[in-house]
């Protein structure tokens, strides 16, 4: 495996983690995640991607 696939994977990911952190930070101002909660970050993408559209068209 080449360094630059490597490194592409690497940025993927951490681009991946900054749309769930978006995502659960959006959830979580709007009440739907608490503190309390269990970890929200364990979702998958998918799984927030979908809240987050659903809360989209409640406002």
């Amino acid at each position: 495996m080449k360094r630059s696939d490597i490194m592409g994977k690497n940025e993927l990911r951490d681009g991946v983690e900054k749309v769930k952190k978006y995502y659960i930070e959006s959830l979580q101002e709007a009440g739907i995640f608490y503190e309390q909660d269990a970890d929200p970050a364990s979702l998958p993408l998918s799984e927030l991607e979908n809240m987050f559209r659903m809360l989209g068209s409640l406002r």
